[in-house]
């Protein structure tokens, strides 16, 4: 009987013991092969190179998903958030990529990017401020400050940026394409001039200069105060009030989309205004050497 009884437990537990290894085996099954989040990051950049850009978002997200300090996964969608004019987002995920890697000149550059592409032209300057604080040789970064500098209307030290980067007439005749997508062709006229001065056969300047000056003239025309006549003016002396001088011509901040060709006030823009270098740049993070 007791032999009986041993027999019995072994039974039981090599049975158990079976149903241990039966359930092992589903349990390795079942999961799936983790994968790596470099793996997931390659993958995205073989993507980004076959143009699947929202593809190669959703193998970045899964390596962020899979190591949330991969910061070159953030860096990457916020550049292809860019490309895809999703740029509300593209901002989003590089303010979380700079919050982990603040030293990251590249991402400094790449959110500011996305200031000057949503007119926010104060925080544009500081990002790119910021990146050239980090990497003083950055010359995409400095070209982007110099393009935000202009925006804000404060040409001499737009100039003196490029001029870092570039030939001093390239410089003034980069201003100038800023100027006329602008539509202030009196600030442009005034670069294309100072680039002729700079280099007397800079063709590009050459080849604008009289359109330009045409369009610079009729805004002169356009905010020149009229003539009064002599009751009026009588009149003014009479109630010594200050004159009113002219008035100042709008603006438009918006930025097209192709740099290369601004739009004139009124007339289309000869097709020979093109920039002489990079306007806006958006610096891709460069693979990673090695693997996580």
């Amino acid at each position: 009987m007791k032999k009986s009884n041993a027999c019995i437990r072994i039974v039981v537990v090599a049975g158990a013991l079976c149903m241990g290894c039966s359930q092992q085996k589903n349990d390795i099954f079942s999961k799936e092969p983790r994968i790596s989040p470099m793996t997931h990051y390659c993958a995205g950049r073989v993507l980004e190179r076959q143009n699947d850009l929202l593809g190669a978002i959703y193998q970045y997200k899964k390596a962020i998903e899979a190591d949330p300090k991969l910061v070159q996964a953030y860096g990457q969608i916020g550049v292809l958030y860019q490309r895809l004019n999703r740029v509300e987002e593209a901002q989003k995920i590089l303010k979380q990529a700079i919050e982990k890697n603040p030293e990251s000149a590249v991402l400094r550059n790449n959110f500011g990017f996305c200031c000057l592409l949503m007119n926010d032209y104060v925080g544009a300057e500081q990002q790119f401020q910021a990146a050239l604080g980090l990497s003083p040789e950055f010359d995409q970064a400095r070209m982007n400050l110099a393009i935000v500098l202009a925006r804000l209307n404060r040409m001499d030290e737009s100039v003196r940026e490029f001029e870092r980067v570039v030939t001093e007439d390239m410089a003034y005749y980069n201003v100038a394409v800023i100027c006329m997508d602008m539509e202030d062709f009196i600030q442009a006229e005034w670069a294309l001039q100072n680039a002729l001065a700079s280099n007397p056969d800079f063709g590009p300047a050459k080849a604008n200069l009289p359109h330009v000056t045409q369009l610079a003239s009729r805004m002169r025309e356009k905010t020149a105060a009229p003539a009064l006549s002599v009751d009026i003016l009588a009149y003014a002396d009479e109630i010594e009030e200050e004159p009113i001088g002219p008035a100042m011509m709008p603006v438009s901040s918006d930025i097209p989309e192709n740099t290369d060709q601004p739009i004139a006030a009124e007339e289309s823009a000869p097709p020979s205004w093109t920039a002489q270098s990079p306007m806006m740049t958006m610096t891709l993070i460069e693979e990673p050497e090695g693997t996580k």
